[in-house]
């Protein structure tokens, strides 16, 4: 009788001492293994699929220790920064959100010279109307025209289908920008964290 194992080792076992002659030539290649018949295979149960609940992600520990850090770093690199919260005037989607924010950047960037920015996204737990609608906090290098940057926001979002619910409502919320002044570093760490980090 030939054995074989997946090594390519053969060991020869004398049928003699045993007195019965192997019928089959033992393998250890799944290659070389009888395949059962589909009637022998044991089936799997089939659950009934339930809606799945989908869980709000939350930061963890180490995620807001990294932003905190990089926070930091972005103070000492640059005198002025400002901080923009960028609030959508109607219920939005999640994937309508980031695509209109993406515009909303790409538009930044070709305007400025050397744009830094560290971004997060958070769902609105207060605002009863436009419940987990979800906002954008910003910090950046850049020095903001409220007037101007407030007006393309709002009309960023009405060509993206996101309309106010009354035609002459343009909250001024929407677009909220506040000086900070890196000459306190860890103020602005502590300031700044508080928003970004919030789960």
């Amino acid at each position: 009788m030939i054995y074989k194992n997946t090594y390519g080792t053969t060991v020869a076992f004398s049928p003699k001492q045993y007195g019965v002659y192997p019928t089959k030539e033992f393998t250890g290649s799944a290659s070389q293994r009888k395949k059962p018949d589909d009637d022998d295979k044991p089936k799997p149960k089939v659950k009934p699929k339930k809606d799945k609940e989908i869980k709000l992600r939350s930061l963890s520990r180490r995620s807001k220790q990294k932003i905190k850090k990089k926070i930091t770093c972005f103070a000492r690199c640059y005198r002025k920064l400002s901080f923009v919260t960028l609030t959508f005037v109607n219920k939005v989607t999640d994937e309508q959100a980031i695509i209109i924010f993406r515009k909303f950047l790409d538009n930044a960037k070709k305007r400025s010279n050397d744009f830094q920015y560290v971004w997060v996204v958070e769902r609105q737990t207060k605002n009863d109307m436009f419940k987990d609608n979800v906002h954008f906090h910003m910090i950046t290098n850049k020095y903001w025209k409220i007037d101007k940057w407030w007006k393309y926001w709002i009309d960023l979002q009405k060509k993206n289908g996101i309309v106010p619910r009354d035609e002459s409502f343009k909250p001024s919320s929407a677009f909220d920008v506040k000086q900070l002044n890196s000459n306190n570093i860890r103020a602005i760490g502590s300031y700044v964290t508080k928003y970004v980090t919030k789960n």
